[in-house]
Parts: C-alpha cells; sequence; structure tokens
C-alpha cells in the first residue's frame, strides 16, 4: 500500500509559456525558454517533494490478504475528501431467472456509464454482473472504472453536495439505491462475496466494485473541490507504470534515479538548443 502525495495544482509554466510561444506565432523553442525551463530545476523538484499543498492523490493496491477493513482505513487516510466513501459487502448471488411473461426472481445488479445520451445500463459481453465473474469483467473491460465528482463551494467552505446535478461522470459503477433495492448488499459476512468488495459514495450514490486485484487511485484537487476515484485492473496498471514509478511514488530510494534523469533531460535540451535541432527529426528552422 503506497501513502499519498500532495501536489501543487496551481502550477502550469509550462502551459502558460507554450500559450505565449502560439499567440507570438513562434514554431519552437528557444534557447531562453530552455534555460527558463532547466535553472533550478533541481531545486524544484526538491521543493516539490516537500511542499503543503492544494490537491492530494493515493493509491491502495489490492491484494487476496486485503480485508474491508483494511481499505476503509487506507480510504480514511485520504485528504481532501469530499465525497463520504464506505466500504460496502456484496451478497454472494448469482443469475437472476427471467420469465418468458416477464419479471424475475433473483438479484440483478446493473453496471452504469455516463455517456452523452446520460447514464446507461450495461451488461459486459452480454452477461448479468455476478460477483464470482467481478474479476473476469475488470480484466476483460476496455476503459478504466471511474467515479468523478465536482463540489459546491459557499465561501471558503466546501459542501458535500454536487455541484450541479449533473456536474459527476461514472463509468463501471454500480447505483447505490438500485443494488438495496435488488438485495445485492449485506451486511452479515458469513452471506458476503469474497470476490469483490464496494467503495461507496453517499455523496453521489454510486458504488465501485473493487477486487483483489484492482489498483484504486484517488485524486482530490482545490482542497476538495473535485474528486476522483479510478480502478484500475492491477495486472495492466503495473505493466502499464513499471517504467515511471519512480516519478509518483515517495520512496527516497527513488530520488538519486530521479535527479539522474532530470539531468539527462536538462542535457538532451540544451543539446537541441545548441545545435538547432528538430526534436522530432531534421533541422529546425532559426
Amino acid at each position: 500500500m503506497m501513502r499519498g502525495r500532495r501536489i501543487n495544482a496551481d502550477k502550469n509554466e509550462m502551459g502558460d509559456r507554450n500559450g505565449e510561444d502560439d499567440k507570438n506565432g513562434k514554431g519552437g523553442i528557444d534557447e531562453q525558454t530552455i534555460k527558463e525551463m532547466t535553472d533550478g530545476l533541481e531545486d524544484e523538484f526538491h521543493e516539490y517533494l516537500d511542499q503543503g499543498a492544494r490537491a492530494f492523490c493515493d493509491m491502495i493496491e489490492m491484494t487476496p490478504d486485503t480485508t474491508p477493513e483494511d481499505l476503509q482505513t487506507a480510504i480514511d487516510g485520504w485528504d481532501f475528501k469530499t465525497m463520504k466513501l464506505t466500504v460496502v459487502r456484496f451478497r454472494d448471488f448469482n443469475e437472476p431467472a427471467l420469465f418468458k411473461e416477464g419479471g424475475h426472481s433473483g438479484t440483478r445488479a446493473f453496471l452504469r456509464d455516463t455517456t452523452p445520451e446520460g447514464i446507461v445500463y450495461r451488461l459486459p459481453f452480454g452477461q448479468w454482473w455476478i460477483p464470482d465473474r467481478a474479476k473476469t469483467f475488470a480484466e476483460l473491460d476496455d476503459g478504466v472504472p471511474m467515479l468523478y465528482a465536482g463540489f459546491a463551494v459557499d465561501g471558503d467552505t466546501i459542501l458535500p453536495k454536487l455541484q450541479s446535478d449533473d456536474n459527476f461522470f461514472i463509468y463501471g459503477g454500480f447505483n447505490h439505491e438500485e443494488l438495496v433495492q435488488e438485495q445485492a448488499l449485506t451486511d452479515d459476512p458469513d452471506l458476503a462475496s469474497t470476490e469483490v468488495y464496494g467503495i461507496w459514495d453517499e455523496v453521489t450514490g454510486w458504488v465501485m466494485p473493487v477486487t483483489d486485484n484492482s489498483v484504486v487511485v484517488w485524486r482530490a484537487y482545490g482542497e476538495g473541490r473535485s474528486n476522483y476515484l479510478n480502478v484500475y485492473w492491477g495486472d495492466t496498471w503495473r505493466r502499464d507504470h513499471e517504467r515511471y514509478a519512480m516519478y509518483y511514488r515517495n520512496d527516497p530510494n527513488d530520488e538519486p534515479a530521479v535527479l539522474r534523469d532530470i539531468a539527462r533531460y536538462e542535457a538532451e535540451l540544451k543539446r537541441i538548443v545548441t545545435l538547432g535541432l528538430d526534436p522530432r527529426g531534421g533541422k529546425a528552422g532559426r
């Protein structure tokens, strides 16, 4: 399990420079701009590690040994959490039986997605979602399950209610009220599935399924004005992030390697400017 990192969400110096270059009609980055970018870069890196900030990110790598209590404890440690997040348990239910004349018996659980046309139901791969299939669905899903919400502000106070009724995004989650109506959740450990837990946000009313191979990533910006909850398939997440892991984890042992990378990239930027190279290949115009 990884501890969180505060990040300064107000710094956008690169974006400001790029915008100025576009307005001035420049086709590339001049030597003065490169100098401004690289001067003091190492000092900025150390300042970044030490700073308090208006944003927070954290991650939880689930394992077969992670208990609901472990997950709740980790969630409770997140900063700038305007969402009200509670770990819930799915009852170990099977596929519902559908009748030709209409109606059904058993429990139905519909995954829901935000689309341009609104919130829609989804039956992945033409099959019902049940706890025993949670890991299979998570592994085969082309998207990344996600819950986003932007919250209302009253003066300096961030309120636990949506900024507007549609200021949220859901992909691969469940409506909590529907799960309750379908008796898909339980407080009884003896009736609960061991294949999947749920993270319920009381503010938006959505539940994100989490398996023992999930990587849960939390991001909060503007001191909690917006919250993001992503649930990645662990194998895919680890493969995609292994190359750059040292840039986002808080391991002091990574610092020398990060500083070496800074020096290498700084030298490469200076070489490009000195030789008048186009980073995409060939000579840059002067």
